[in-house]
């Protein structure tokens, strides 16, 4: 009995599993790709804005920045909001207001 890699089958591993044909390979939706001169599993993941790795499985952080200036960065998919500190507004928390 072999243990196959991945993308492989049969009883010696000599059939080639098409790995776009799984519609999980690339996750979050990302477009799955075959091609097999340029990965040794012959397929890539174009992912969707907001999410990168080999098979789209990371949410990009979009807080990395720190973009909210006073205030807290909320991450979303290929985005952000932010939760403004007293005192502060705006959509980067970048306006100060005085409370009389």
């Amino acid at each position: 009995m072999c243990l196959c890699p991945p993308w492989h089958a049969g009883l010696t591993c000599e059939q080639f599993v098409e790995p776009c044909l799984n519609p999980t390979t690339c996750a979050n939706n990302g477009t799955c790709l075959t091609n097999l001169a340029i990965k040794p599993f012959g397929f890539t993941c174009r992912c969707l804005p907001g999410f990168t790795g080999e098979m789209c499985e990371i949410n990009v952080n979009d807080c990395a920045s720190h973009p909210c200036e006073h205030g807290r960065c909320i991450d979303q998919i290929n985005g952000f909001t932010c939760e403004c500190f007293q005192g502060f507004d705006g959509i980067l928390c970048d306006v100060s207001y005085i409370q009389i």
